[in-house]
This record gives C-alpha cells, structure tokens and sequence, in this order.
C-alpha cells in the first residue's frame, strides 16, 4: 500500500473519526478499511477462498 496514502489516512482521516462514537468511531474505520483492502487484494488476485486477519 502507497506509504504516503496510509500516511494520509492515519493523519487526516482518523482523527476525524475519533470523534465519533462508537458505533461510528476509529474501531468501526478501521475494519471497514481493512475489509475492504482484503475484497480489493481477493478481486485483483482472483482468490474465492476468504482471507482472516
């Protein structure tokens, strides 16, 4: 993942969601985040099996 797009994110995006409440909050983010980089990896490598983190 480009380093200054995680750069981006952890210094831009997150604060903004840690203002949030939980339900809304870094932790939700963060798994939506990272699910999604897992279905992108799965659709470009064209993997059916599910990958757990």
């Amino acid at each position: 993942m480009n380093n200054e797009l995680v750069q981006y994110i952890e210094n831009e995006i997150f604060p903004l969601y840690n203002r949030n409440e939980e339900g809304h909050g870094i932790k939700h983010i963060k798994t939506v985040i990272k699910k999604r980089i897992i279905q992108t990896y799965q659709k470009k490598n064209k993997l059916k099996e599910s990958i757990n983190i």
